[in-house]
């Protein structure tokens, strides 16, 4: 049996420094780092104890518009010892690939691949191998 283990969540922020600044103040997190990845978008790097959390800014394409908004889960991601297995198992199991497997990248050191699971919940499956 392949091993899955948590990696990260992304969620989505209205003000990504208000809310790393009240998860640092609140619950004893720190604050990584800022980075810019595609599209000029910015992610807030948080640690939260050793539970990785990824501060996304809305956007357009983000339903963050309407006035009740609260904050959105993006994705969560599962670190797995082998993705191309892991990928062949989601997809057996019925679970739909959204884009094949990205190589590592500079503000990504690992392999990854994302599903859309039943509830349209999107899951990032992240190699354990750095590269």
């Amino acid at each position: 049996m392949l091993r899955y283990e948590f990696h990260h969540v992304h969620v989505v922020s209205r003000d990504q420094q208000k809310t790393a600044e009240f998860f640092e103040k609140m619950f004893g997190a720190k604050t990584l780092c800022t980075l810019t990845i595609k599209e000029g978008k910015n992610v807030v790097d948080i640690d939260l104890h050793g539970t990785q959390i990824k501060l996304m800014a809305e956007g357009p394409e983000l339903p963050t518009s309407d006035p009740g908004f609260r904050g959105t889960l993006e994705h969560i991601c599962l670190r797995t010892d082998n993705i191309e297995a892991a990928a062949e198992e989601l997809r057996a199991s019925g679970a739909r690939q959204l884009r094949e497997i990205v190589p590592a990248e500079p503000h990504h050191k690992h392999d990854v691949v994302y599903f859309l699971i039943p509830g349209d919940v999107t899951v990032e499956l992240n190699d354990a191998k750095v590269r």
